[in-house]
């Protein structure tokens, strides 16, 4: 009888509803419990997902049951590890875990998710980038500090130093979502980080919600995305940040003028109050040189100050991009929006002939009805790649399909 085959992969989540009924002695237990059962397979193991997610009890006690666990996995190469919302662990419990990463050769990929309102500060941050360096072999990093209030500028120069230290990374991800003390200054010690970062090829950056940053810590940022020369995915998030407002052309032009080789392209700008058409023909401009992009996603949703003039100007800039293969972009609640937008689009769209995926949001456009799309539906007919597209218009009115 042939052997059955020996998994390498250990998960384990909590019920995101129910967390733990125990107390925190019992609770801290349970994960010790879970520890042991990890190191049954410590020999095997190469894949550890472990989601202790919503657990209100959790502290730095049973985040430390669990790394004296992780130690031990010495052919781990991708950790996920999500400790987010409600729990009570700090400082400690990520030097705990930190401890454990760092003694592992073997590790490729790490996701650590710290996303709560509790009492990770600088320390935190800095201590996790610190054991990080140690990993020789990692080429994938995903951190996400997002409500880490009480993470402030102070301690992003001593992460930035040690993140520019990492030569070999290929993809990072860092999500800063919500941790309001971090400022323009904070944007500009990142950035420079980056110089290091020579082999990376994808980079995701989240500062939504971070209500201190204006254009000038985005123009300090994306500076020395130029540094970074095998980038080919950029992905930037700034949703929500009130004090964003004039978008200098120059800016985007030295940021994206490096990046010949761009494929894929995420920009969010979502619920920036002060966004206005201006700012969307300034994006525009270098927007159209970026000719081997094959993927675009633009959220402008609930900007308000964007009218047909901004729309005009981004449908221009896409008719130059005739690589692209998928395109989303997200004007909902955008009021000023009418039909002579739309078919601006439409007539933009029609040389887009590698046009694989389509979204096309105008929710609570209530100036586009929908026979004013009738245009877009017909130029999406001719493309001949084109499956499934997406068309949301005001309210209930939904096209699918054509």
């Amino acid at each position: 009888m042939p052997r059955r085959p020996v998994s390498k992969i250990f998960k384990f989540q909590t019920n995101p509803d129910a967390g733990f009924d125990s107390d925190e002695v019992g609770k801290n237990e349970y994960l010790r419990d879970i520890g042991r059962i990890i190191l049954k397979s410590a020999r095997r193991t190469q894949i550890l997902h472990l989601e202790c997610y919503q657990c209100s009890e959790l502290t730095d006690v049973g985040i430390k049951y669990i790394s004296e666990s992780i130690k031990k996995l010495t052919c781990l190469k991708s950790a996920f590890l999500n400790f987010s919302w409600y729990g009570s662990f700090t400082d400690t419990g990520v030097r705990y875990i930190s401890q454990a990463l760092k003694t592992l050769p073997c590790l490729e990929n790490v996701t650590f998710i710290m996303e709560s309102d509790g009492w990770l500060t600088d320390t935190g941050m800095v201590v996790l980038i610190r054991a990080l360096k140690a990993c020789r072999s990692l080429r994938y990093l995903n951190i996400d500090f997002s409500r880490c209030s009480w993470m402030t500028d102070e301690g992003i120069p001593r992460f930035g130093r040690i993140l520019n230290t990492m030569k070999d990374l290929k993809t990072l991800k860092l999500r800063f979502q919500v941790c309001r003390r971090i400022t323009d200054e904070g944007l500009e010690k990142l950035g420079q980080s980056f110089q290091g970062l020579i082999s990376l090829q994808k980079i995701r950056l989240d500062f939504g919600s971070c209500d201190k940053i204006t254009e000038a810590g985005v123009a300090n940022l994306c500076k020395y995305f130029g540094e970074m020369v095998c980038l080919n995915i950029v992905s930037l998030n700034f949703e929500c940040c009130d004090q964003l407002r004039n978008i200098e052309a120059g800016l985007l032009s030295r940021t994206l003028r490096t990046f010949t080789s761009l494929q894929h392209l995420h920009l969010g700008l979502r619920w920036c109050k002060n966004i206005t058409d201006a700012d969307l023909i300034n994006i525009s401009q270098p927007l159209k040189n970026l000719t081997n992009l094959q993927s675009l996603s633009l959220d402008f949703s609930v900007c308000r100050g964007i009218s047909n003039t901004g729309l005009l100007s981004i449908s221009r800039a896409l008719g130059q991009l005739s690589q692209l293969e998928k395109i989303k972009l997200n004007f909902s609640s955008c009021h000023s929006i009418n039909g002579g937008g739309v078919d601006g689009l439409s007539q933009a769209l029609k040389g887009l002939v590698s046009l694989r995926s389509a979204y096309l949001n105008f929710q609570w456009c209530e100036k586009i009805v929908l026979v004013g799309c009738k245009n877009l539906r017909e130029t999406l007919k001719t493309l001949p790649h084109l499956e499934n597209p997406i068309i949301i218009l005001h309210a209930t009115d939904w096209c699918r399909d054509y």
